[in-house]
């Protein structure tokens, strides 16, 4: 069970990461 919630939160984590590095690369390409 508790290896169940890290793993959720590690897969939260990298969609995170995931989601902002989406969102500069689209604020950069606004920018060029």
């Amino acid at each position: 069970m508790l290896q169940n919630i890290e793993n959720g939160r590690k897969i939260e984590i990298e969609y995170i990461n995931g989601y902002v590095e989406k969102k500069q690369k689209s604020l950069m390409w606004l920018h060029h």
